[in-house]
């Protein structure tokens, strides 16, 4: 009798933790949004209870039919989950996750060839790092962001015939060019 006592709440308890442990499960609709060049699978966020937006941050959201970011603010149903991109031969071009409309994670980017193109690290909607490759798959850049501003950027040693200079005591590291396209991520509209 004691041993029931004691197996049956257990039980309960580990069942409770299980069910837990996939809780987002319930809280996400995936949507498919068809282009003409490109098919993008993503999850929405069904959970329509507002959110304070940070102005430093970009949101990504939802629409019927449409996929769209906002920096400070959003409309619509923030992405949450898993975000996918292919082109019209279903060759895979870009994946990532999305917490609550920010970008989360590593995510990358791949070229036509399937060869990966670029993989960044994002930090509660903020990036913290992007790494370039070249067309062989060899590191061809790198680049460093803290709170999400660019601050350094280095190459491979034999991308170039000078030798980088440091900053701020960091050997290797050189300022990164002010209009970087890296920090940019394509979202496919289809209106």
């Amino acid at each position: 009798m004691t041993m029931k006592k004691i197996l049956i709440p257990a039980f309960l308890l580990i069942a409770a933790n299980a069910m837990c442990q996939d809780k987002d499960w319930n809280l996400t609709r995936q949507v498919i949004i068809r282009n003409a060049d490109s098919l993008i699978y993503a999850n929405i966020l069904l959970d329509r209870t507002p959110l304070k937006a940070e102005n430093e941050k970009t949101y990504f959201w939802y629409l019927p039919d449409y996929i769209n970011f906002n920096r400070g603010g959003y409309s619509g149903q923030l992405l949450h989950g898993e975000y996918c991109l292919y082109d019209r031969n279903f060759n895979l071009i870009e994946k990532g996750m999305i917490e609550k409309g920010l970008k989360t994670g590593t995510w990358k980017r791949w070229n036509p060839d399937g060869t990966l193109q670029k993989a960044a690290v994002w930090k509660n909607g903020l990036i913290s790092g992007t790494t370039v490759y070249d067309a062989d798959g060899h590191v061809a850049d790198q680049y460093r962001y803290r709170k999400g501003e660019l601050m350094a950027e280095k190459s491979r040693p034999e991308k170039t015939n000078k030798k980088i200079k440091g900053i701020e005591g960091q050997p290797g590291l050189q300022a990164a060019p002010a209009d970087s396209s890296l920090v940019s991520v394509p979202v496919i509209k289809s209106r």
